[in-house]
């Protein structure tokens, strides 16, 4: 049973999570514009950084990954003290193998194991190389009748719209909170925490929008969210009119809308709530 190093792609989501941690004092000093600071800033976040770098790489060295001849899949860590985790393929109720562009140009695959029974949080995930992850998962869960999902057509359409989108709202975004250092009680800390935050946000939708299958979830979270299904809504495109209530979103993000007349698909069109219209003409 030969071990395996995993890929160095393992420590991303750990260097991910600390991003925040050495760069939200960064952020505050360049919205404060004190360059003395933003020196000892540098100096600190680049020792900081070193020794995230040196963790990620003692986490590298002791952890590895084997599949023995019975087909076992093994993971490893040495801690210490020596520490395995097994899985069989009968022990599986799924797995999955993703592969956003970074890890694609990395020839990384992450590859998610799910135990059956098992809650959310146990299952496991590591980071292999491509070929290394294809050859575990013929090993455990092997594909009868193997399919593959290339989004075309409407699907094709409604990705480049969502990104499109999510990029203009990032720019707005920017713009927004350099227009809002001219306020006079501005708290630069306040608006770098949002910034942040908001960054991890889109950058996780981005990834989620990546892997496979990302449009279909992303549409179905937009759904979620949507305040306006469920609502009584005016629809108002070229020069016709149309009232109803907002009740869904189709695969390609056009509005369903029930009116008196059926149900009507609106692609591109001005929706206005009636409700809210109602009060700012009340008041």
């Amino acid at each position: 049973m030969n071990e395996r190093r995993l890929h160095p792609f393992t420590v991303l989501r750990f260097l991910r999570k600390t991003l925040v941690v050495y760069l939200l004092p960064l952020v505050q000093v360049l919205f404060e514009r004190n360059w003395t600071a933003l020196h000892a800033a540098l100096r600190q976040d680049a020792l900081l950084f070193l020794l995230l770098c040196a963790v990620s790489w003692g986490i590298l060295r002791v952890s590895s990954w084997s599949m023995d001849d019975t087909g076992v899949f093994h993971l490893h860590w040495r801690l210490g003290i020596r520490l395995d985790r097994a899985l069989r393929g009968e022990m599986l109720a799924a797995l999955t193998i993703d592969r956003p562009l970074l890890y694609r140009m990395a020839g990384a695959s992450r590859l998610t194991l799910y135990p059956v029974g098992a809650a959310q949080k146990h299952t496991l995930s590591v980071c292999l190389p491509k070929a290394d992850a294809e050859a575990v998962a013929d090993q455990l869960m092997p594909l009868v009748k193997p399919t593959l999902h290339r989004p075309a057509g409407g699907e094709r359409a409604a990705l480049g719209f969502l990104g499109a989108n999510g990029l203009s709202t990032l720019a707005l975004f920017v713009l927004a909170v350099r227009q809002t250092r001219d306020v006079p009680d501005w708290n630069p800390a306040v608006f770098a925490q949002i910034q942040v935050s908001f960054l991890a946000r889109f950058a996780a939708l981005m990834e989620l929008l990546s892997s496979r299958g990302g449009a279909v979830k992303l549409l179905s979270l937009y759904r979620r969210g949507c305040d306006t299904i469920g609502r009584e809504i005016r629809v108002v495109q070229d020069e016709e009119i149309f009232n109803g209530r907002a009740t869904g979103i189709t695969p390609e993000g056009a509005l369903v809308v029930h009116t008196s007349d059926g149900e009507k698909i609106f692609a591109a069109a001005d929706v206005h709530h009636l409700r809210m219209a109602e009060g700012v003409n009340g008041g």
